[in-house]
């Protein structure tokens, strides 16, 4: 399925306020409600050797993706960690994605597959081997995430907050949930994220002109990156990450 997605960078200050004029149009998601409002959303991405889901992205190229594998809040043994391939095609965003345990995930790079996954889960890997992509960056934000009290199944409008952005450079596979160390990639805002399949509806469209806020690009990788001077794309430092980390298929 398609989807879109409309981002808004927006001041810390006002984040009570947009909270406020949306709330009553909106409810908490069942997995945010679960975690008392919101949650931590972690993710390593992987790139090729010159950066070129990076790249792409900063030039505005128009049919581009993202490789990453996501987790949420805390580590344990049987956390459920996601595969991710996000694809761009002009506007709408297209994402294949298959779950696994976290204790599973030095399984599949040892193996290069996983008994009983996915088709998503071999093109995940077909990227990664394929491209020689490796692991980047890890970006790590709390998100309050809502949808409309009358969920239309065909549309699924999502609205999120994703605060405190942060970053740490070259992760290695089991550094998922680590977080000592990171730095802070979008100073004083947080990101407006309006998410749907079709359209948006024309109540939502009215709150957000009324808000005075302006639809802009916001790539929390890119963010990320631009953030860290271990990561440069084309410098000294590209070497460091593609010398610890080389997911060779075995026979």
């Amino acid at each position: 399925m398609l989807r879109y997605e409309l981002k808004y960078i927006i001041p810390v200050s006002r984040l009570d306020e947009v909270r406020s004029i949306l709330l009553p149009f909106i409810k908490y998601d069942s997995f945010a409600k679960r975690n008392g409002g919101e949650y931590t959303v972690r993710s390593i991405y992987f790139d090729t050797p010159r950066f070129e889901c990076y790249t792409t992205k900063i030039a505005g190229v128009k049919n581009r993706n993202k490789v990453r594998i996501r987790g949420y809040n805390l580590e344990s043994p049987d956390s459920d960690i996601f595969f991710e391939i996000k694809k761009k095609f002009e506007h709408p965003i297209y994402k294949h994605r298959t779950m696994i345990a976290f204790k599973e995930m030095d399984s599949v790079f040892e193996n290069g597959q996983l008994a009983g996954k996915s088709d998503d889960l071999n093109r995940f890997l077909y990227h990664v081997y394929g491209r020689q992509m490796k692991p980047v960056v890890t970006v790590i934000y709390e998100r309050e995430a809502f949808e409309a009290p009358s969920a239309d199944m065909k549309n699924k409008l999502r609205i999120t907050f994703d605060k405190n952005l942060r970053a740490l450079p070259y992760p290695s596979l089991d550094e998922l949930y680590r977080e000592e160390g990171a730095v802070t990639a979008l100073h004083g805002h947080f990101i407006l994220e309006i998410k749907f399949n079709h359209y948006m509806p024309g109540w939502l469209a009215e709150l957000v002109h009324s808000m005075n806020i302006k639809r802009t690009s916001a790539s929390k990788y890119c963010m990320s990156i631009d953030a860290l001077e271990e990561v440069k794309p084309y410098s000294r430092f590209d070497s460091l990450i593609f010398s610890r980390f080389s997911p060779e298929r075995s026979n």
